[in-house]
């Protein structure tokens, strides 16, 4: 499986790194992206299984990427951290597995990314 962690601030992308133990969940490969347009590159050319994505960045919403990734990607399961969020509109992404408030709880975490490798189909994983 292949993950994409998403957030401007690089300590938190290392934050997310270290909470995780990858290989427990078949994870092998983690690319990261401090802004949309790289990891648009990165969705596009990696097709990571999953994205972990901070909702606020400096100077841009993340909510536009996650709409087009729900929409063009759907076998791509997505969680969201932050601390704020409207959730009437990402209710209509039927990937979302869920949303973590920063801090990022480390057990937390974990059983989203658990509920998003176990729903993911095996045939698929790469």
């Amino acid at each position: 499986m292949k993950v994409l962690i998403i957030d401007n601030e690089r300590h938190s992308r290392e934050a997310v790194k270290l909470l995780v133990n990858w290989r427990t969940y078949g994870i092998k490969e983690i690319f990261e992206a401090s802004d949309t347009l790289s990891a648009e590159k990165i969705t596009i050319d990696k097709r990571p299984n999953l994205i972990l994505s901070d909702m606020e960045r400096s100077d841009e919403n993340s909510l536009p990427f996650l709409l087009w990734v729900s929409f063009n990607f759907p076998e791509t399961s997505i969680i969201i951290t932050t601390g704020h969020i409207e959730l009437s509109v990402i209710k209509i992404m039927k990937n979302l597995i869920g949303v973590i408030n920063k801090p990022v709880d480390q057990k937390l975490i974990n059983e989203m990314i658990a509920i998003a490798v176990s729903e993911f189909p095996k045939n698929e994983i790469q």
